[in-house]
């Protein structure tokens, strides 16, 4: 494996299915309950609805469509991470929170290259000892819009 080089970082760890992800925790507006939102059947796997977000429509995505590629599992969450990359906010789906770390030394690793998904950039180590792989949120987001678009 190749380190990345270390920089300051802070990172909102969570978990899908028993996996641990992370993404860059300035990109976090906050985390929120839906209880409902306004589903979208036949938008593909990735997409599971759209929320009223401060009176924007916020895309709700698919955690276990996107980050462990499960097809169009019925994701039946309701916390979700909202998220602002550039201009753009979406929500992803979680089953839990595990916090917010800002690791004193964290060693990174490139994400190895023959895993399936794309969206993710590195694996970071905590102080802890846990692992947690982070989300290239841009890649993510050209994700999405890829599949709206199909």
């Amino acid at each position: 494996m190749s380190t990345i080089e270390a920089s300051v970082l802070s990172i909102l760890a969570f978990e899908v299915r028993q996996h641990s992800f992370a993404v860059d925790a300035s990109l976090v507006l906050e985390t929120k309950t839906y209880a409902s939102y306004t589903r979208l059947p036949g938008s593909g796997g990735s997409l599971i609805g759209l929320a009223n977000y401060r009176n924007t429509v916020l895309p709700l995505i698919n955690p276990r469509s996107v980050l462990l590629g499960e097809g169009s599992s019925d994701y039946k969450g309701e916390t979700f991470i909202v998220l602002e990359v550039g201009d753009t906010r979406l929500g992803i789906g979680i089953d839990r929170l595990v916090g917010v770390f800002t690791p004193a030394d964290p060693t990174r690793f490139a994400y190895p290259s023959n895993m399936q998904s794309k969206l993710l950039k590195e694996t970071i180590l905590l102080d802890s000892g846990a692992t947690v792989a982070l989300l290239d949120t841009q890649a993510l987001l050209e994700t999405i819009t890829h599949d709206l678009n199909n």
